[in-house]
């Protein structure tokens, strides 16, 4: 059987999303196949590897140490690494993915390189763009010490960290009061690169798509988001109840559906992605904007992903088993 350490936590804004994906990921990984593994990180990056049980939490006197003396004295105690666990800074910007090259850890999902690409919206955005029938909204990308009191952008916009997920940060900006009030709260969390984007009221999809070791896809049909809020903020998220998410979407076509599935295997292609992404989009008018790429998508009870998969036939049990065996 082969040993899989399912790698969560770690020192990001989502670290409590990396939890929960990894509870969800225990409870549906096909305990006849795989023996699992936990290893967990600490917000402050100490970290422990043990045997898992019926939680992922780790059992009592576990030793915590800095993440790569675990790493390494570790190493050869699992087959794979799975990530799908890992969220945000860290785990989805190349940082993790590097190390485990550099000791020759075989892990799933996107390189280091495609990672550090996709994490940052505004260089995958200037590489997206260039695919016909997709476009990308008016983007200004900045550093907040050189925003002035008046924005370069005319209202109503949006405001959003180049280099986070899960919309942590992302404030819709009507007026001045909100531009300022934003600023003020991007601030105090330390973040300085930031992305102004026109705000294009359409409607919300998002599309996965799944990759096998033979170059093969599986392409996924996207998934209509109705957030209950003005946008998909972290509460529609990951809050079950908190928006309507319709797979196969209602409010478009079967065609564009299609459209909107073969795009995202384009830019799947394109950013050098593995085994699967996810890509986020608004759709207006028949013109489609190109928003970001996951190459680590949330794998949690109310995760888009997971229910994409289910419509095909996909079970989270075998969606899991797929990212494992598909590993190149």
């Amino acid at each position: 059987m082969k040993k899989i350490a399912i790698f969560c936590g770690g020192p990001s804004s989502e670290h409590e999303v990396s939890l929960s994906s990894a509870k969800a990921i225990l409870e549906n990984i096909d305990r006849k196949k795989y023996i699992s593994y936990i290893f967990y990180i600490q917000k402050n990056s100490k970290s422990a590897f043990y045997k898992a049980g019926k939680t992922i939490d780790p059992p009592k006197k576990t030793v915590f140490n800095d993440f790569e003396i675990a790493l390494k004295e570790n190493k050869n105690n699992f087959d794979l690494a799975l990530l799908s666990a890992l969220h945000g800074e860290f785990g989805e910007d190349g940082t993790i993915q590097l190390l485990l090259e550099n000791l020759g850890i075989k892990y799933t999902g996107s390189n280091s390189k495609s990672s550090k690409l996709c994490i940052n919206k505004m260089k995958a955005n200037e590489k997206v763009k260039k695919i016909k029938n997709i476009e990308v909204p008016i983007t200004i990308h900045v550093n907040i010490k050189g925003l002035g009191k008046k924005p370069p952008l005319k209202f109503p916009f949006i405001i959003k960290p180049n280099m986070l997920g899960s919309s942590v940060l992302v404030f819709i900006v009507n007026n001045q009061k909100e531009y300022e009030s934003s600023i003020k709260k991007i601030r105090g969390r330390n973040v300085e690169d930031l992305l102004l984007q026109e705000l294009i009221k359409g409607i919300e999809f998002s599309c996965g798509c799944l990759e096998k070791k033979n170059g093969n896809f599986i392409q996924l049909p996207p998934i209509e988001i109705i957030p209950k809020a003005n946008f998909f903020d972290y509460k529609s998220k990951y809050e079950v109840g908190a928006s309507d998410e319709i797979t196969p979407p209602v409010s478009i076509s079967k065609k564009e559906a299609d459209r909107i599935s073969n795009i995202t295997v384009k830019i799947h292609k394109l950013l050098k992605c593995a085994t699967f992404s996810r890509s986020d989009f608004i759709y207006k008018k028949g013109n489609l904007y190109f928003l970001e790429t996951n190459t680590l998508p949330g794998m949690t009870a109310t995760s888009l992903l997971p229910k994409e998969a289910a419509v095909v036939g996909i079970s989270f049990t075998k969606l899991i088993n797929f990212l494992i065996e598909e590993t190149k």
